[in-house]
């Protein structure tokens, strides 16, 4: 099922991806990676989405049932969110489960497990050079460390290399100040109330607070706000996984980025070459980027204002430097924005090179900034588009200082302060986009809310499948397929509703199939040939497990299953009371 074969005889293969959820952005991004290469490898997409795996069963709200519906009847080979499943199993637990699955190739993300293929970012040294750079280039040496959940092998690698960047640079740990987090803002939050007790009122006698993820470090900061310390005046912050709020903050977090939609490519790829080519690849550890902003004290920009002027001798020797390297350095700005730039129109990076130009010769600022800010304004839909962009003006900053010499302290200090400008104006307009973007969710939040009511309220069958064909839709979702479990047979289930873009599908609805196939055969033959990719959740109402959802994978409406899940089930289980058996087939 969910294979079939090409126009040119060629076999399509179905590749489950097991996660406990997307409510974070890197979780949709590590899909964005998987998605592309399975594409690309002429493959589909099965995203089974149902929670960490519990470490008691009876104890847990069943969701996790849904891993039971990912085995080779329909999946030829296997990727597993390790850090996801493995919060309260542990390892150990992970790979008992990883075993379970069979014969297929199988590949976890972000733990190490014998005997697996695993795809990792490099945790351990992503931590030890934020902590030594806290030491060596901020002189920090009473620092504190918001770690992540026990069970959790990022978690236990990050807190690894805290210990030893303090033991390689000769530095005592403070064992108080090693304090628990779950990786969300709220533990950030809690984390400075702890370090407030323990230190008597007052967390101005620490250099820093390092955190084990983004979302933690921005609690801690919120919180350091609150108290009315100066970030990083009076402490350093900092992060890991440099998520899209880092350098909205205030100021910028200091992080370490490390390439989620890498991780997915590098993922599915080994899984595809062993699948269809029987070459078995090894684990790999894919290294990560020291990302430094504000909040740890770097800066890198002088605090000053002036205008710059040609005039001076080092800005001469700069204009014929710019003029010599004009080629290089445009070619430089258009690859460090990776095609991301598309909307600020063709020959962007032309104009800004000629907007510095002309700025530097006639001596004012505002003609680079007027330049940057067009180009800026028509970026507006999305902060991710300007953040792309601040690290343009980055660029153009690194390649202009090495024109001007040592000599020309002056110059530099001027020239600082024009980049400062242009990266204080491109924070100013990323709120403004932030701002947007949150007005948009909170419309869409609205939209799912009411549409979640209308699912969760249908008064019988027919009032459900209607509310699923027309409401879904509007969330951008293309097809999607409701299995009932049938309680007088276990192994089979009935499919519900059928609806697809385009397409008539009724007539496939009623008919009863074994429900680890997911669809009827010939429908789910019909869907891989159609290379459609799917997220499948098990439809639970009060811990008992009624049927199973299939939504054609979009990374738009990723974010928004869960609740989908939640009220079909819940409009599950009140048609079944009002009508306890559906229409004959």
């Amino acid at each position: 099922m969910f294979r079939c074969l090409t126009k040119l005889g060629a076999p399509t293969h179905a590749i489950a991806y097991l996660a406990d959820g997307f409510l974070d952005p890197y979780q949709v991004e590590i899909v964005q990676g998987l998605m592309e290469t399975a594409q690309s490898g002429g493959a589909n997409l099965l995203c089974f989405v149902g929670g960490p795996l519990p470490r008691d069963p009876e104890l847990s709200d069943g969701r996790h049932r849904v891993y039971e519906l990912a085995t080779t009847a329909v999946c030829d080979g296997f990727v597993v969110s390790g850090t996801g499943l493995n919060h309260e199993v542990g390892a150990a637990g992970l790979l008992e489960f990883c075993k379970g699955l069979g014969e297929a190739p199988v590949c976890t993300l972000g733990v190490r497990a014998e005997g697996l293929i695993t795809v990792n970012p490099d945790n351990e040294r992503g931590m030890e050079r934020i902590v030594c750079h806290l030491i060596e280039a901020h002189a920090a040496k009473r620092m504190a460390l918001v770690r992540g959940p026990r069970h959790n092998d990022e978690a236990e690698a990050r807190e690894r290399a805290f210990r030893s960047a303090h033991q390689r640079l000769q530095l005592p740990v403070d064992e108080r100040l090693i304090l628990p987090g779950d990786f969300t803002f709220e533990s950030g939050r809690a984390a400075v109330a702890e370090l407030s007790t323990l230190l008597g009122g007052s967390i101005t006698g620490l250099d820093a607070i390092v955190a084990s993820n983004d979302r933690m470090a921005i609690g801690a900061m919120l919180a350091l706000h609150e108290r009315g310390v100066a970030i990083p005046g009076e402490i350093a912050v900092t992060g890991f996984d440099d998520i899209a709020e880092a350098e909205l903050t205030h100021p910028p977090l200091t992080t370490v980025r490390q390439g989620m939609p890498r991780l997915g490519r590098e993922a599915m790829r080994l899984v595809l070459e062993q699948v269809q080519h029987g070459t078995k690849g090894t684990s790999q550890v894919l290294d990560v980027e020291t990302v430094l902003r504000r909040s740890c004290g770097c800066s890198g920009l002088a605090s000053g204002r002036s205008s710059l002027s040609l005039d001076a001798p080092g800005f001469a020797h700069l204009r014929g430097g710019l003029l010599f390297h004009r080629e290089r350095i445009q070619l430089e700005l258009t690859r460090v924005s990776r095609g991301k730039l598309g909307a600020a129109g063709r020959g962007w990076e032309q104009r800004l090179f000629a907007g510095m130009v002309e700025a530097l010769q006639q001596g004012d600022d505002s003609v680079f900034l007027d330049t940057l800010q067009a180009l800026a304004e028509r970026l507006l839909r999305g902060t991710s588009e300007l953040s792309r962009l601040d690290e343009v003006v980055q660029v153009l900053r690194q390649r202009l200082v090495p024109l001007l010499g040592e000599a020309n302290q002056g110059d530099r200090e001027r020239l600082e302060a024009l980049i400062h400008a242009s990266r204080t104006m491109l924070f100013e307009m990323s709120v403004r986009a932030l701002h947007n973007e949150r007005i948009s969710v909170l419309r869409g939040d609205r939209n799912v809310a009411a549409i979640c009511n209308r699912l969760s309220c249908a008064f019988d069958y027919t009032e459900l499948r209607s509310a699923i064909r027309s409401n879904l839709p509007l969330l951008g979702i293309r097809s999607a397929f409701v299995a009932q479990y049938e309680q007088s047979d276990p192994q089979h289930a009935r499919l519900l509703c059928a609806f697809g873009e385009g397409a008539d599908l009724s007539h496939f609805e009623d008919q009863v199939f074994a429900r680890r196939a997911l669809l009827p055969p010939l429908l789910a033959s019909a869907s891989g040939q159609q290379r459609h990719s799917y997220t499948i959740q098990a439809l639970v109402w009060r811990g008992q497990i009624l049927g199973h959802l299939l939504l054609e994978l979009e990374l738009s409406s990723l974010q928004v299953a869960d609740a989908l899940a939640a009220a079909i089930a819940a409009g599950l289980e009140r048609a079944a009371r009002e009508r306890p058996t559906l229409p004959p087939a």
